[in-house]
């Protein structure tokens, strides 16, 4: 077998170190879910988001997102949250939400925020959380930052 010509090999170290990321990432992870036994459609997409609430006077931030396409598939979807610890701050308040979107339109939603991260010593990173149908009378029902 002959060696790779250094400049390919270069690129697949680059690649595989940027798949590696540089560590300082962490993750919440868990399941979103439902009770309704309504079978969503395959274009149907599951949002996740960390926020911080810590602001009383403000809406809340979004740290991270992730998305979720259901594919056909149905509850419990599980998902990992990944975000930057440097944008925790000590003694603030976070939350975890969800919501389903079928067309781009918000058809179930957390109507509880799981609380997240507010106390550190516990380590809580798996957090499950349950949605609720979004009555399809109420305007911006389901908006989220």
């Amino acid at each position: 077998m002959k060696p790779l010509p250094s400049a390919l090999s270069l690129l697949l170290l680059s690649v595989f170190l940027a798949a590696c990321g540089d560590g300082k990432t962490a993750a919440l992870s868990g399941t979103v879910s439902y009770k309704e036994r309504i079978a969503l459609p395959p274009e149907a997409v599951i949002e996740i988001v960390l926020l911080d609430t810590s602001r009383m006077d403000a809406g809340s931030a979004r740290i991270a997102r992730q998305t979720v396409t259901t594919g056909g598939g149905q509850p419990p979807f599980a998902y990992e949250l990944r975000y930057d610890p440097a944008d925790i701050e000590e003694g603030g308040s976070y939350a975890v939400a969800a919501r389903a979107l079928i067309d781009d339109e918000v058809r179930f939603v957390s109507q509880t925020h799981a609380a997240a991260l507010n106390e550190p010593e516990a380590g809580r990173t798996i957090i499950d959380i349950v949605l609720r149908p979004v009555p399809a009378t109420v305007p911006g029902a389901g908006d989220m930052p």
